[in-house]
């Protein structure tokens, strides 16, 4: 994963001469050195839902991918996108997300028309107080939509029945020798654990 993401920002704060679109090129360049792109994941759009910016949405954002494609030398590794949440105009901030519908639009007709390219349905996601963030199970629900539509290389349109049972078997799961590990440092890093007794739980666990 090379996290690029910045909160808050509209296709204007990512235009290609700009400090983001250059940051993300350095970053993904510099994991190209000793690993290979598999995907792009792309999640904006919040604050292009004024009723000018939306209308120039899906222009923008043609130009953005088309060059981020060129500087990375990467045409045909799949592009996923996801949508908007329903509820953005639900909120006490509603008004300014009244075009949150066109965004959708625009990036549902972008993958419709560009190959290697596939969105995903926020449909039915619940949001935190603010009606502006997914809340914690939405974004995990996402997550899954995410790597759905990677897997399958399919538009995911709506919703899968069998959401809630794969994060069952998600959350179920045993943990990692590695994941083990990171959980007992973190314990020991905010104080939940003694030294003498970090060092002995660590020790078995590199023994497993």
């Amino acid at each position: 994963m090379i996290p690029c993401a910045d909160g808050g920002t509209s296709l204007d704060d990512w235009t290609i001469s700009g400090a983001l679109f250059e940051n993300a090129v350095s970053q993904a360049k510099l994991a190209q050195r000793t690993s290979q792109i598999a995907d792009i994941l792309w999640h904006q759009g919040e604050n292009d839902c004024s009723p000018e910016k939306a209308e120039r949405y899906g222009e923008k954002f043609s130009v953005i991918m088309e060059a981020l494609r060129q500087e990375l030398n990467i045409p045909e590794v799949p592009l996923v996108i996801g949508g908007l949440g329903n509820f953005l105009s639900e909120g006490i901030f509603g008004q300014y997300f009244a075009s949150y519908p066109l965004i959708n639009q625009a990036l549902e007709g972008f993958s419709e028309t560009h190959a290697n390219c596939y969105f995903i349905t926020a449909k039915g996601l619940t949001a935190n107080a603010d009606n502006i963030h997914f809340n914690a199970m939405s974004q995990r629900v996402l997550g899954v939509r995410y790597y759905s539509a990677f897997r399958d290389l399919k538009h995911l349109l709506n919703p899968h029945h069998d959401e809630e049972s794969i994060l069952a078997t998600i959350y179920n799961r045993s943990y990692t020798k590695t994941e083990k590990i990171k959980l007992l440092e973190h314990e020991f890093a905010v104080g939940n654990i003694e030294p003498k007794d970090f060092l002995s739980e660590l020790t078995i666990l590199n023994q497993e």
